[in-house]
């Protein structure tokens, strides 16, 4: 269930994509779509309790990503949110199911790596030197929802990089109608700062590699790491605009 639905008074679609085997009739998955209802039961209640509609859709596929896509072009979507874990970023062979969906969906594509604490009331969004607009944008509509405080979190090598960071933040915050507390650290290692400042937070709200100059790829070091060792949620919200 994601607050930014309720922002803008959409719908949320709960997806299930029941996979076959491709040698597989796509018929023999029917018989699971019944046992799958109980997955649904969650996001209806808290659909309810949140005020969101909650539209079901089971899909039998030979190919996971490529249901994703289909139902998210189908319906319109304008966010994918994906569930994430740990070993979503290690593919080096065979892409993982999320570096598929980004790279072919016509939408933003976020993943979402829970933790235990269900309260949200303060959230770190971590600037780096790319394009962040969307991210800072989505996290207003989540201070909204949450009534939570956001802090942005610029970390630079040295002090002459403090300058142009300080510009980075400001065009950040003209993109919000409310406040937000703006921090800059000078530290050798950024994964580092921001994994120590993301445990006074609830949410981090982090881009791909790429915003960080770390990596040429989707998925790099920093939102590895930060997947490995972070105490609180996150979400990587992988803009394609």
């Amino acid at each position: 269930m994601t607050p930014r639905s309720k922002a803008h008074e959409s719908a949320v679609v709960a997806l299930h994509v029941i996979a076959v085997p491709p040698q597989t009739f796509l018929e023999t998955g029917n018989q699971f779509i019944q046992e799958s209802q109980p997955i649904f039961e969650e996001a209806l209640v808290t659909g309810k309790e949140l005020g969101v509609p909650v539209i079901k859709k089971s899909v039998v596929s030979h190919n996971i990503p490529e249901a994703i896509l289909d139902v998210a072009r189908s319906g319109k979507s304008d966010l994918i949110l994906l569930g994430g874990t740990e070993r979503m970023f290690r593919g080096k062979i065979k892409l993982t199911i999320p570096q598929i969906v980004m790279e072919h969906a016509d939408c933003n594509v976020g993943i979402l790596f829970p933790r235990n604490s269900m309260e949200i009331k303060k959230i770190l969004v971590p600037l780096g030197l790319g394009e962040h607009a969307y991210r800072v944008r989505l996290t207003e509509k989540l201070m909204t929802f949450f009534n939570a405080e956001m802090t942005l979190f610029t970390v630079v090598k040295d002090e002459e990089s403090v300058l142009a960071a300080k510009e980075t933040q400001k065009e950040a915050v003209k993109l919000l109608n409310r406040e937000a507390r703006c921090e800059i650290e000078i530290a050798g290692s950024i994964e580092d700062a921001i994994l120590k400042k993301s445990k006074d937070y609830d949410l981090i709200i982090i881009g791909p590699s790429t915003e960080w100059v770390l990596h040429d790829v989707l998925f790099g070091s920093l939102p590895d790491k930060i997947t490995r060792e972070a105490g609180c949620r996150h979400v990587h919200p992988l803009s394609r605009g």
